[in-house]
């Protein structure tokens, strides 16, 4: 989303420069929820979705990656295991209850538990600690486009370190003709994406719009 969403939003002004679009950052639940509830009319979520109800399309494919610090050790062999005992950090169950369940479960694949010993509520402080030394963490291969000094990533070569993400609304309405024409705009922006430094990402944000005149 790093980069899919500002494209996405210049080219919707470019298209609509009559329609106001607002940002709402959201976990994928609470996303969900909004949409139900008519609080929000898109929003970018990881799949699957909790709510069979709501409309749905994969738009992205990403993977975790380990963010290490300049000190850190990482073997190609062993993966993922080369970090077991090492202190994590990580974004809170607060912010991304499904990012922290992937953590733990990619951690668990690779034979042992996280020790967490650091949460904050972004990932660019997540890159900071890690920069600093606090620990490793597992983050979203667009992580990568921050471009914090004295990070760098390795990729988890496993299966389960990959899932989607979907651009969801709900069922059609007489009313939805500018979210079709946004989320046509999105599916765009996401086809044309170049691949990303480290390949095939925060939870995703929930959107509403307002036309004006």
């Amino acid at each position: 989303m790093v980069q899919v969403l500002p494209a996405t939003l210049l080219r919707f002004r470019r298209l609509r420069p009559g329609v106001q679009v607002h940002l709402r950052d959201m976990p994928s639940l609470a996303q969900e929820e909004a949409l139900q509830n008519g609080e929000i009319d898109l929003g970018f979520v990881r799949l699957p979705l909790a709510d069979p109800g709501l409309r749905c399309a994969p738009v992205l494919h990403e993977r975790m990656v380990a963010a290490l610090g300049a000190g850190s050790e990482w073997s190609a062999r062993a993966g993922l295991a080369s970090l077991a005992g090492r202190p994590f950090v990580a974004c809170s169950r607060a912010v991304s209850a499904s990012y922290r369940d992937h953590v733990h479960a990619l951690c668990r694949v690779a034979g042992f538990e996280p020790r967490v010993e650091a949460e904050v509520n972004d990932l660019f402080s997540v890159l900071q600690l890690v920069r600093a030394g606090v620990g490793v963490a597992l983050v979203p291969g667009a992580a990568a486009f921050m471009r914090v000094p004295g990070v760098r990533f390795e990729k988890i070569r496993v299966p389960e370190a990959t899932w989607d993400i979907g651009l969801a609304r709900r069922r059609p309405s007489e009313r939805d003709a500018l979210v079709e024409a946004f989320a046509g705009v999105a599916a765009e922006v996401c086809a044309e994406r170049p691949r990303r430094p480290l390949g095939p990402p925060l939870p995703p944000s929930g959107l509403s719009r307002r036309a004006g005149r």
